[in-house]
């Protein structure tokens, strides 16, 4: 079986759920405000790849 590749995003639920676990309230919703941030920024991203490396898109008239 092949190893599955980890991304640091795939710690997030684990490292929030330590955070609310230890009532440290404060620094897990500004955790939870970085993460979905840094989430939405990735598949934003991830979505401008997927549009550029398209074969059907057309950069010149993009730009």
């Amino acid at each position: 079986m092949a190893a599955r590749r980890a991304v640091p995003s795939d710690l997030f639920p684990l490292v929030l759920g330590f955070l609310r676990e230890h009532r440290f309230e404060a620094a897990a919703r500004a955790f939870a405000r970085e993460a979905a941030a840094q989430r939405s920024a990735s598949s934003c991203f991830n979505a401008y790849l997927i549009m550029i490396n398209n074969s059907k898109f057309d950069q010149q008239n993009f730009l």
